[in-house]
């Protein structure tokens, strides 16, 4: 069976960018409101962005696996 080979870095900031697209988007769908397509309300602009941002993550991070990256090294 063939390992698994990432690349961290994309992994963490795909990651990252599947975080920060759930949080706003939580955000949006429970505090604020969304309003329809033809009248959008202060929460509609906010969920379309955490998708995009959700969709750019699970790229970034199925794009993590097809390659094999460096390591991550100490912060200078």
């Amino acid at each position: 069976m063939k390992s698994l080979k990432f690349d961290l870095t994309d992994l963490l900031a795909g990651l990252m960018f599947v975080a920060f697209g759930l949080i706003f988007g939580l955000t949006s769908w429970f505090d604020l409101d969304l309003g329809t397509a033809r009248r959008m309300g202060p929460g509609y602009f906010p969920l379309l962005l955490s998708g995009v941002l959700l969709l750019l993550g699970l790229i970034i991070i199925l794009a993590s696996t097809r390659r094999q990256g460096e390591p991550v090294g100490a912060l200078a």
